[in-house]
């Protein structure tokens, strides 16, 4: 049996051990991991798909951001590895006509405390549909995936995310696929809601 002394000083060296500790850096390391709810697709064929970031493209996975995300200055950010990265408009398009570019990137040196978005017209917030105020002004979206992935069982499917930009006119609704893709594409017109967080 071990007497009630020897355990009081056994406890106490124990404590004494772990204030000792030295404290934490945060140089390098991410302490904090805000909680966030996922940005989905509302097609109905795209149903459980959700926004990220593959390479710098904006992307539509089974897996996607479910952190917290900023909206600050008009921007739309993803926290991602301790940093946000900002959802910004591009271009035209290689694979839909009129449609714009839609890619990921840590503007202005961009932090998990600070920072600037580069493309400041989104009209975001939890609980709400994801729109650009222009140009173009729009909430609707072109999902487009390779056929060869469609068609092939076991391959995750990943559908890169565009911008429409009125293609002649805007998708029929939501969810309707359409052909006015590049050849070997299949896209289907979608909006993305940013769900309340948890």
């Amino acid at each position: 049996m071990i007497s009630s002394t020897r355990l009081t000083i056994g406890l106490l060296s124990a404590a004494v051990s772990i204030v000792a500790l030295p404290a934490p850096t945060t140089s390098g390391t991410c302490l904090v991991i805000p909680l966030g709810a996922p940005a989905i697709a509302t097609a109905p064929s795209l149903e459980g798909f959700q926004l990220t970031n593959t390479d710098g493209v904006a992307t539509l996975t089974t897996k996607g951001y479910d952190e917290t995300f900023s909206f600050a200055g008009g921007g739309f950010g993803a926290f991602d590895a301790c940093s946000y990265y900002w959802l910004d408009i591009g271009g035209l398009s290689p694979i839909i006509p009129d449609a714009r570019n839609l890619t990921w990137a840590l503007d202005s040196a961009t932090t998990a405390t600070g920072g600037t978005p580069k493309t400041t017209t989104w009209q975001a917030a939890y609980n709400s549909t994801l729109t650009s105020l222009g140009p173009p002004t729009t909430s609707t979206f072109w999902a487009c995936a390779r056929d060869t992935i469609l068609t092939s069982p076991g391959t995750p499917v990943v559908y890169e995310l565009f911008l429409s930009a009125g293609y002649i006119i805007d998708p029929p609704s939501p969810g309707a696929s359409v052909a006015p893709s590049a050849p070997g594409y299949t896209c289907v017109g979608t909006g993305i809601f940013i769900q309340p967080p948890p």
